[in-house]
């Protein structure tokens, strides 16, 4: 009995050593603790630790910490690949303590990538968490960034948030100035996206004093840069000018030069404007070049410079390719990575699944053994017993990989669609009238006009390459007018609020407002789902 014993001992350790797998949970949390002051240190912690070495009921956690650590270094990701794995996980805890940090981050995306109507979902969301844990931090940017999501649709609204999450932030016992300051400039901003430019300028006046008495000059930079833009926006390019040079002699970064660039523009001073933006161009970063070359290529329509007008919009426009072309790249290798990481997942789970069933084999092979040995005819049966046991582990090890291998052929096909998705938009990009449409964009408030034959080119695309769109669209709503089903092909295309603006002679908000006219008009009856979604789902 003793030997058995021993035997049963050393199976239990073999079993112990092929499933122990090192956690990561203390030092992911120790990277959130930092984030919030030292999220460059809290950066390196996580990187580090590198995702492919976190086990998957970690995931959601190092997912929510990266994104926190990236937040509070201002680093704004397109791509909500990490995001939606903590997402996906703290959205079904609305009892967990991650569960507001994690609705704020997924309502600032949802903001940032013009899904309003998911925005506010997650914001309130986080709000309601954040005012139960007391996280003020949270709370307040949750009222801020809620604000700029009905903005254009709700601007009174808008303003109430931003005005409850300026009093809240106030009142914080541990309020720091320099937050202050960008709530402060928050509402600055408000008022001049709304044109109310003497608001705007009298509550910057009120933030730069403010920035003077505390002595930090990264305060007053910003609050320089602002009111540049201010005066920018109201055309006023002698005031634009003065606050722009301050901002230069005080600090002199790439979005200080533009800014710059931007004011001497609009004064007509066109050589000091291609002289400070020479830098830009020439540089790396596509998305600074890109604006520099549209900024010049403005400045070239003051001068009246056709030659000058067409270099610059051919360079911005071979720009914004790279940039498409760069961000295409880069999703690929997300993706090949990506496979490349189930791959290797599925292929050691496999080995393991091997090693474990080999042990237990070999350790029920020997038990057998000394049991015949022992006990001979009076433990039959509960040899025959353990036996039917084993089949039983087997068959639920078998279930087990045939539901791994149904989940990876979903997740394979799941981004063979997101792939067809970007290969569809690649394509569009590249017919002739969405290109005109494109190019012509790239200029300040300028009207994109689409003649007859356009608006043809863009119906036979869409009915043609689209699976039929237009036809569907017409036997779904047959009382749309044709102006209304121009306008929805041109949301099917994917053309940004901003350049709908252009093409219509309206401002975006004005957009927006057609876009949720149209929520009627389509019997779009779910209140989570926007035009854009629904007419992209057709």
């Amino acid at each position: 009995m003793a030997y058995i014993n021993r035997i049963a001992l050393l199976f239990a350790l073999l079993l112990v050593l092929a499933s122990c797998r090192r956690s990561h949970v203390a030092a992911i949390k120790q990277s959130m603790s930092l984030a919030d002051s030292f999220p460059d240190r809290a950066l390196n912690i996580l990187d580090s630790v590198r995702q492919q070495k976190v086990s998957d009921a970690e995931q959601p956690l190092y997912a929510l910490a990266y994104t926190m650590a990236l937040g509070k270094k201002s680093i704004e990701v397109d791509d909500d690949s990490l995001l939606r794995i903590a997402y996906n996980y703290y959205s079904k805890l609305p009892n967990d303590s991650l569960y507001g940090r994690c609705m704020y981050y997924m309502g600032n995306f949802y903001h940032r990538s013009d899904s309003d109507a998911k925005a506010i979902y997650c914001l309130k969301k986080s709000i309601k968490a954040s005012v139960a844990l007391r996280d003020t931090n949270y709370w307040c940017n949750a009222l801020r960034v809620l604000s700029e999501s009905e903005r254009y649709t709700h601007p009174q609204r808008s303003l109430a948030y931003l005005n409850k999450s300026i009093a809240i932030y106030n009142s914080y016992s541990h309020a720091i100035v320099y937050n202050k300051f960008a709530f402060a400039n928050a509402r600055v901003l408000y008022y001049a996206q709304t044109s109310h430019y003497d608001k705007a300028r009298a509550e910057m006046n009120e933030s730069l004093k403010l920035a003077e008495a505390y002595g930090d000059t990264a305060m007053l930079a910003d609050g320089y840069m602002l009111m540049a833009i201010i005066e920018t926006w109201s055309e006023n390019g002698k005031e634009a000018v003065k606050w722009a040079e301050k901002l230069w002699q005080l600090r002199r970064e790439v979005r200080d030069r533009i800014v710059l660039a931007e004011s001497y523009s609009l004064l007509g001073e066109y050589e000091k404007c291609v002289q400070l933006l020479r830098p830009v161009m020439q540089g790396k970063d596509l998305a600074d070049a890109y604006e520099a070359y549209s900024i010049c290529q403005v400045a070239a329509v003051r001068k009246h410079d056709e030659q000058a007008i067409l270099a610059y919009t051919d360079s911005a426009t071979n720009t914004l390719e790279v940039l498409f072309r760069n961000s295409l790249d880069e999703r690929n290798k997300y993706y090949s990575e990506l496979m490349q990481k189930s791959s290797e997942k599925r292929d050691a789970d496999k080995r393991m699944l091997i090693y474990v069933a080999s042990i237990v084999v070999l350790a029920v092979i020997i038990v057998l053994l000394v049991c015949m040995w022992r006990y001979k005819r009076a433990h039959m049966k509960k040899v025959q017993a353990i036996e039917l046991d084993n089949k039983n582990k087997e068959l639920a090890l078998q279930q087990q990989l045939a539901e791994k291998e149904t989940m990876l052929h979903k997740v394979e096909m799941r981004q063979q669609r997101e792939r067809i998705d970007l290969l569809k938009k690649y394509i569009t990009n590249n017919i002739d009238v969405v290109t005109m449409i494109t190019q012509s964009a790239n200029g300040l408030g300028a009207h994109i006009e689409i003649d007859e034959n356009g608006w043809e080119a863009i119906s036979n695309y869409l009915e043609n390459a689209d699976d039929g769109f237009v036809s569907k669209i017409r036997r779904l709503h047959a009382d749309l007018g044709i102006n209304d089903l121009r306008f929805l092909m041109l949301v099917r295309i994917g053309f940004s609020t901003k350049t709908l603006a252009q093409i219509y002679c309206i401002n975006e908000g004005s957009v927006k407002q057609r876009l949720l006219k149209y929520k009627a008009k389509l019997n779009i009856t779910d209140s989570k789902m926007s035009v854009r979604e629904y007419v992209t789902s057709l």
